[in-house]
């Protein structure tokens, strides 16, 4: 009977480390799959939105030479950083009002019960 018992055991129960051996697997998956070095990348410079001497992000473009090489700056966001505080708020503020209009056209069919 200890021999079925033990058969059973092995069977039912995991060995060590198996869920451990498994999402580490799975882990490594995404992180392929989705490459979350970029993500970190994007979360930083989120962080870093309220720091007034945070460096102003640069959007470049690097030519091969048979097009001309060199590198190119697309688009200039310095002017926008001077303004970006104010322009976070003109936005936020519109996205409540739209938000807030939509609630208030729902108001009557909360009433209905509907």
């Amino acid at each position: 009977m200890g021999a079925v018992a033990e058969s059973a055991k092995g069977l039912l129960i995991p060995s060590d480390g198996f869920f451990q051996n498994e999402m580490l697997g799975i882990k490594q998956r995404f992180d392929d799959i989705l490459d979350f070095g970029e993500m970190e990348v994007a979360i930083d410079a989120i962080k870093n939105m309220e720091n007034e001497q945070a460096q102003t992000p640069k959007f470049e473009i690097t030519l091969p030479s048979a097009w001309g090489g060199g590198t190119y700056e697309i688009f200039d966001t310095s002017l926008y950083m001077k303004y970006k505080k104010d322009a976070h708020l003109l936005i936020s503020a519109f996205m409540w009002g739209g938000y807030i209009l939509k609630k208030y056209k729902q108001v009557p069919q909360w009433i209905e019960g509907s």
